[in-house]
């Protein structure tokens, strides 16, 4: 019985913690939420949204107006280290967007690895922020269109922009190393 006493006990000590614990971290996301506006949010964490964020970094933005929306678990957990907030889950979903707290971003940065994606996240993100500026990258040059269409104010199309870099760093390697 003793032995029986003391998992009981422990048992209840580790359900309470986890309940503690995940009551501080909502109340704390939701305090967050209610409090942050005119940040940016930038939607998918890989090599374009790494280098998106830098370059709002390196621009002056501060890491506190910066809002990560990572679809894996390592990738939210990178931009958490690297002192951004981040959150995960699947940008397609609505929830997950009023989460980031899109409704009062002042600028979206739509960096998905996929273009039809993209095109779903545009619409969802034009319908929550209105008032936003949202830039998509597009693998395609055909996508684009369809971006601009579901209200992306600018699209970046990944492979004309890698083509015109590189032409730009052999006419210029100064040029095209500071792009």
């Amino acid at each position: 019985t003793p032995l029986r006493f003391v998992f009981l006990i422990v048992l209840v000590g580790t359900t309470i913690e986890f309940l503690t614990r995940r009551t501080r971290y909502e109340w704390r996301a939701r305090k967050w939420r209610d409090k942050v506006t005119d940040h940016t949010v930038v939607i998918g964490y890989g090599v374009k949204g790494r280098s998106a964020v830098k370059a709002l970094l390196d621009s002056g933005t501060s890491q506190n107006s910066i809002v990560v929306i990572a679809y894996d678990e390592d990738s939210a957990r990178e931009a958490s280290e690297s002192g951004l907030t981040a959150v995960e889950g699947d940008a397609r979903r609505e929830v997950v967007l009023l989460q980031a707290g899109i409704s009062r971003a002042k600028r979206v940065v739509i960096a998905t690895d996929q273009d039809a994606t993209s095109v779903l996240v545009t619409m969802l993100a034009r319908r929550l922020a209105p008032t936003a500026s949202i830039v998509s990258a597009a693998r395609e040059t055909a996508n684009a269109q369809f971006l601009r269409d579901s209200g992306a104010d600018g699209v970046i199309v990944t492979a004309e922009a890698v083509g015109r870099m590189l032409s730009m760093s052999l006419v210029s390697p100064t040029a095209g190393a500071l792009m």
